[in-house]
This record gives C-alpha cells, structure tokens and sequence, in this order.
C-alpha cells in the first residue's frame, strides 16, 4: 500500500487519508473533484471490446464503466461476506426463507442469475 496522501480541495470525509497505491488524479463527479487512482491494465480482447461497447451504449467513458463496474463488483462481494456472516453465526437460510426471497426479487423485477 502507498503513503497516506491528503489532497488539497477535498473535504477530509472524502479522502479520510486516502491511501493509494498508484498516483492520485482529481476527475470531476457530481458536483466536486474526486480523488481517482490512474491506474494501468489488462483485459482479454474481447472482455474489452464488450466493455467498451457498453460504455458506449451508456454514453460513459470506459473508466467510467469499468470504475461503475467495479463498484457493482464489490457491493456484491460485501453483500455475499454478509450473508456469509450472518449465515455462520445463525445457520444457513432455510428453503422456505430462499424462496421468499426469490419471490421478493421477482417481484422487484431483480432476474435471477444462479
């Protein structure tokens, strides 16, 4: 991990002493600068070309995309360590409690994607 680094015009809730292991831009979000990590990387040819078109069809940038993507990726994976916790400490959802959520996600339109 890089050396704590607090950037100038950024409120302290923002950063929180940012810590960053690539050097730091400032990109416009919303309504104030926010601090980005440019960053160097690889994607399989056609992982790339599907990402670029998406971000296309969404009028975004591909850093855009892939930093939404990204963020999409990791609420997942808080979401899964939840349920994992919350599953060790009272046992695994029953069929019942499975199903009724299913339904619930349905009915909100959310496609089930096991």
């Amino acid at each position: 991990m890089g050396p704590i680094i607090e950037r100038e015009g950024l409120r302290k809730s923002d950063t929180e002493l940012l810590r960053c292991a690539c050097p730091l831009v400032q990109v416009r979000r919303y309504d104030r600068p926010m601090p980005a990590c440019k960053l160097s990387i690889v994607l399989d040819a056609p992982v790339a070309d599907a990402a670029r078109q998406a971000a296309d069809r969404r009028g975004m940038s591909l850093s855009a995309w892939l930093n939404e993507a990204s963020e999409n990726a990791l609420a997942l994976e808080d979401g899964l360590a939840a349920v994992a916790e919350w599953e060790a400490e009272n046992g695994a959802f029953t069929p019942a409690e499975l199903a009724a959520a299913d339904r619930i996600l349905d009915d909100l339109g959310i496609p089930n994607r096991s």
